[in-house]
């Protein structure tokens, strides 16, 4: 009986710790997180606490939001004008090839067609 108390202690003891680990876990990903620039703190808790050491090690390897670019990784910026685009109508190309006779085959399908038609007719 007595190792039972003891047991029930040390499984109290454990939960204990671990939640107050899994705590620190989320609290440390939500400070990481925030420093870089990402919303949402509860998502990232969540993730901490629920993902442990791989959800600080996830926390650790996103990208940094808050930095600014540097001299050498400026995003290209697009001009701005205070006018839209011109377009123009597409131009008008004639077709400019030879015109081809139909091969025979083609023909002989032709002339039955038009044997059918005025044999329907």
């Amino acid at each position: 009986m007595p190792n039972n108390h003891i047991d029930t202690g040390l499984m109290i003891i454990a939960i204990v710790s671990a939640l107050l680990m899994m705590t620190a876990f989320g609290s440390i990903c939500v400070y990481i997180m925030r420093r870089k620039g990402y919303p949402a703190p509860f998502g990232w808790f969540f993730c901490g606490f629920c993902l442990g050491f791989f959800g600080l090690i996830l926390c650790i390897v996103m990208t940094d939001f808050s930095k600014k670019p540097s001299q050498g990784q400026q995003q290209r910026q697009i001009p701005q004008s205070s006018q839209p685009p011109q377009y123009t109508q597409p131009q008008h190309i004639p077709y400019t090839e030879q015109y081809s006779e139909p091969d025979s085959y083609a023909e002989q399908l032709l002339e039955e067609e038009r044997k059918q038609q005025s044999f329907d007719e």
